[in-house]
């Protein structure tokens, strides 16, 4: 297999109230952008990792979309968006889920179907878990989650874990005014990966966030096994990946935090 540039958002969220078109239209506007930009190769391999919440199952059952195929590949847990007037892939996409574990901390289990309760375990055997259902455990940074004794959880993950066992995810939700925290500093100093994502809300016209925050990465790519090929790369040590796009400004964040906030009290 050739190298190929794989350029990945690794936080999607497809809600049930999104517009489906326009968050996928969105996401190969917002991807192409990107590789404008960084001056990639016209033929950039284009990923969504799905970080599904457990109500949610978009994997399962994607709706229609018009001028394209969705369709399956010989693996279970990936699928191909294929345009229907050339046949061209134009975007791959992997189930996932966000799990929650029992200290109150967010894992994603990227490029995998199995499920797993929220709160049933606590995160070092959760990352366990999605390693041995042959997922990529990702710890997910969020506002306020990583402080106090939940950062000492933190702190202990990393200490316990290699770059082989576990990975960083940011998202948009970093606002640009909010320093590398300390403790992913600290995973990056240990040869972790952090992985970039959009991470929308469940908000009106959070679907045009899709692709804005991503991870570029580069490596031997099996248009027949993307998951198997994505996550050989995600757990390589010496695989590199390069964060591109941008993170939401101070009011933007202040914005969408109330958002989810208010949205969350209706619940």
């Amino acid at each position: 297999m050739q190298t190929s540039t794989i350029i990945c958002d690794a936080h999607v969220h497809i809600y049930p109230q999104f517009d489906f078109n326009v968050a996928f239209d969105f996401s190969i506007k917002n991807f192409k952008a990107i590789i404008k930009n960084q001056k990639l190769l016209h033929d950039t391999i284009a990923v969504w990792l799905l970080t599904e919440g457990q109500q949610f199952n978009f994997f399962s059952k994607p709706p229609a979309l018009p001028g394209y195929q969705i369709e399956k590949t010989p693996e279970k847990e990936s699928l191909v968006v294929v345009d229907s007037t050339t046949g061209k892939k134009v975007l791959y996409i992997l189930a996932g889920r966000q799990i929650v574990s029992s200290d109150k901390l967010e894992i994603c289990a990227l490029g995998t179907t199995a499920v797993l309760p929220d709160r049933e375990m606590n995160t070092q055997d959760t990352i366990t878990w999605v390693l041995e259902h042959d997922g990529v455990p990702a710890l997910n940074w969020a506002p306020g989650k990583w402080f106090f004794s939940r950062g000492k959880i933190v702190n202990s993950v990393i200490d316990n874990n290699s770059p082989e066992q576990l990975l960083i995810s940011e998202t948009t939700m970093r606002p640009t005014c909010w320093s590398t925290p300390v403790l992913m500093k600290k995973a990056l100093n240990k040869g972790m990966k952090v992985l970039a994502g959009s991470d929308p809300l469940p908000l009106p016209g959070e679907e045009k966030l899709l692709a804005t925050y991503a991870s570029i990465m580069s490596g031997s790519f099996d248009p027949a096994n993307p998951a198997k090929s994505i996550k050989s790369l995600l757990l390589n040590p010496g695989a590199s990946i390069q964060n591109t796009g941008k993170r939401s400004g101070l009011v933007a964040f202040a914005k969408r935090q109330y958002g989810i906030m208010r949205y969350n009290k209706k619940k």
